[in-house]
C-alpha cells in the first residue's frame, strides 16, 4: 500500500523517542520557565504537559474539557512539583485574556506550545456547509497566530521566547480530501518563516514542527471526517491508507521532541524552518551547514 503521506529523508527516522532527545538530559534545565500548552487535555498536548512539568517547567494547560484537565492536574501533581494552572478555555476565545490570566498566576510566558488543532477529511465538493471547512482554518491558523500575537510584546521586552507550533507534513504534501488540513498547515509554516525573518535579533525562536502521526489525531473526532463522504470507495481507500501508513508514531516522540526544542539552544539555528520530529535531531544538527546554505526545510515554490 503506497504511503499518501511521503516524507523522504536521508536522515534516520524514528517513530518513538530515542536517547538523544531523552528528557533526562534536561532535568532542571527549564526550571523557572513558564509554558502554555493548548489542547492539553489529551494526546500530544497531554503528553507534552507532563514532559515539560517533569523538566521543571511551570505549566499552564488549556483545554475545552474540564474532566480531562482534572485528571491531568492529578497526574502532574503526583509526578512533578511545579507551579501549575489549568484553564477551561477555547483557543478561539480571547487570547489576550488567556495570556493575562497566566501571567498573573505564573508569570510571563517563556514557551508557547500551540498544540490544539482541528481537521476535516473529505471532498470539498461534498461539503454542505463550508463553515465546517473554514473552522479548521480558524482553529489551526487564527488561534495559534492570535496567541503568538498576544505573547510577543512580553517576549520582546524580555528578549527571549520559544514558539513551538504543531504543523504537519500536510504542509508540503498534497493528497486528496485533505484541503482543509493542507491549507492550514502550509499557512502556519509560511507564517513562521516570515516571523523568523521579521523578528530576528529579538531573541525569540519560532519552530513549526511535524510531531509525527499518532492515533490521537483529531481526524475522526467531531467534524474531523465527512462521514457521508466515507460511503465513496475512493474516500474510504485514502482514509484507510492514511490511518495505516501515517498514524504510526508515539506520543513520547512528539512530547520529548518539544521538550528538546524548548531546552536545547543548539536548535535555535533552525528557527523558522520546518522540523520533522521523526527525523533524528542529532543528525539534523550534524547537517546544519547544508540545511542553512541550501535553504532546506523551507516551504517554497520551485520555478523554472
Amino acid at each position: 500500500m503506497a504511503d499518501i503521506y511521503p516524507r523522504p529523508s536521508t536522515l534516520t527516522r524514528h517513530n518513538d523517542t530515542y536517547p538523544f532527545i531523552a528528557p533526562s538530559h534536561f532535568t532542571g534545565k527549564l526550571k523557572g520557565k513558564v509554558a502554555l500548552i493548548t489542547g492539553a487535555g489529551r494526546g500530544i498536548g497531554r503528553a507534552t504537559s507532563l514532559a515539560l512539568a517533569a523538566a521543571g517547567t511551570s505549566v499552564a494547560c488549556l483545554s475545552r474539557t474540564a474532566s480531562e484537565l482534572e485528571t491531568l492536574e492529578a497526574e502532574i501533581k503526583q509526578t512533578s512539583n511545579v507551579p501549575t494552572l489549568f484553564l477551561v478555555r477555547d483557543v478561539l476565545s480571547d487570547p489576550v485574556q488567556i495570556i493575562s490570566d497566566i501571567e498573573k498566576r505564573l508569570g510571563p510566558i517563556d514557551i508557547l506550545v500551540n498544540n490544539a488543532g482541528s481537521s476535516r477529511f473529505g471532498p470539498l465538493y461534498l461539503e454542505k456547509n463550508i463553515d465546517i471547512w473554514w473552522h479548521v482554518q480558524e482553529v489551526n491558523v487564527k488561534a495559534p497566530m492570535a496567541l503568538i500575537h498576544a505573547c510577543l510584546p512580553s517576549m520582546m521586552k524580555r528578549g527571549s521566547g520559544k514558539i513551538i507550533t504543531l504543523g504537519s507534513a500536510a504542509a508540503d504534501n498534497s493528497f486528496p480530501f485533505g484541503t482543509a488540513d493542507g491549507a492550514s498547515k502550509a499557512a502556519l509554516q509560511k507564517a513562521h518563516q516570515c516571523l523568523d525573518i521579521e523578528m530576528r535579533g529579538t531573541g525569540i525562536v519560532f519552530y513549526c514542527i511535524h510531531p509525527g502521526g499518532t492515533s490521537t489525531t483529531t481526524m475522526g473526532r467531531g467534524d474531523g471526517v465527512n462521514m457521508e463522504a466515507m460511503a465513496l470507495p475512493e474516500v474510504q481507500r485514502v482514509g484507510m491508507n492514511f490511518a495505516k501508513t501515517a498514524l504510526t508514531d508515539t506520543l513520547a516522540l512528539a512530547a520529548d521532541s518539544i521538550v528538546f526544542l524548548a531546552a536545547d539552544e543548539r536548535m535555535e539555528v533552525f528557527s523558522g524552518r520546518y522540523l520533522d520530529c521523526c527525523q533524528n535531531m542529532e543528525e539534523l544538527l550534524q547537517n546544519k551547514d547544508k540545511i542553512l546554505s541550501e535553504q532546506l526545510n523551507m516551504l517554497s515554490i520551485k520555478r523554472l
